[in-house]
């Protein structure tokens, strides 16, 4: 009989605030950070603080998805939408995490449809 051995997920995080959420992921899935994206500087400090090693891909709009490491877990921190009011001249539209990594494979999967 074989025996199936579980290799902790690896996470990404989107929005990632001052990394609550992704604190919480690993509580409950266990698994790796593998990079955050976060453009508030407050945030950013505590990130950089929390995890030195850890790169922040900043704005997620303009990120090259292609060089960005493959995660199994993604995690996307919504509120910060609000904060992404603040826009600058000529731009209309808040950045929408899932749209801006709708064409990135997670895992070896296709990526999902996503509506509109």
């Amino acid at each position: 009989m074989r025996t199936a051995i579980a290799c902790p997920p690896l996470i990404g995080s989107l929005c990632s605030g001052y990394g609550g959420l992704d604190l919480g992921i690993q509580s409950a899935l266990g698994g790796t950070l593998a990079w955050h994206a976060e453009v508030d500087p407050n945030a950013s400090r505590i990130l950089a603080r929390h995890w030195p090693d850890l790169p922040n891909l900043g704005d997620i709009t303009a990120v090259d998805w292609t060089a960005v490491p493959r995660v199994c877990v993604l995690t996307a921190g919504f509120p910060c939408q609000r904060r992404l009011g603040r826009r600058p001249p000529g731009r209309t539209q808040r950045p929408d995490p899932l749209r801006a990594v709708a064409a990135r494979r997670l895992c070896g999967r296709s990526p999902p449809t996503l509506p509109g």
